[in-house]
């Protein structure tokens, strides 16, 4: 149900699955990672980006409806963050990756890291990843809601 606490994989170490997703060169705010077709719960996420972006972005993971898209500034209906926003800036040192749990300030939020199916897992940056001539990779940890 909605608000369950991340686990840890010690725990229940059979039941965790991994999803990752890579962009070459991406170029858009938004790209959908993947659909749901039972709930989830996602426990942690990571972001890598190769190379520097040419703009300061801020960068989530949202979940929306079913064939919703996503949009930064005016939320879509059914659109909740999952995670907090993470920024890449001009100035930052690259490659670079940020972690759930590990960086500071970017985190699970609790009260909405349930996919109820049929949903759909999107990252959303407040501006576009051009000029990004490296990849784009995220990498969830999900397991199944009983």
């Amino acid at each position: 149900m909605p608000g369950q606490i991340p686990l840890q994989t010690r725990y229940y170490p059979g039941d965790f699955q991994f999803t990752s997703w890579t962009a070459h060169e991406p170029k858009h705010s938004h790209y959908p990672l993947f659909f749901t077709d039972r709930n989830l719960v996602v426990d942690s996420a990571a972001i890598f980006l190769e190379d520097s972006v040419n703009q300061n972005i801020n960068v989530k993971l949202v979940k929306v409806p079913l064939f919703a898209v996503p949009n930064y500034g005016t939320p879509v209906t059914g659109q909740q963050d999952l995670t907090s926003e993470v920024a890449f800036t001009t100035s930052g040192t690259y490659p670079m990756r940020v972690e759930t749990g590990v960086t500071a300030g970017f985190t699970v939020n609790t009260a909405h890291n349930m996919l109820v199916a049929p949903s759909g897992l999107w990252i959303l940056a407040s501006g576009h990843f051009s000029g990004v001539a490296g990849s784009l990779h995220v990498q969830v940890r999900w397991r199944s809601s009983f």
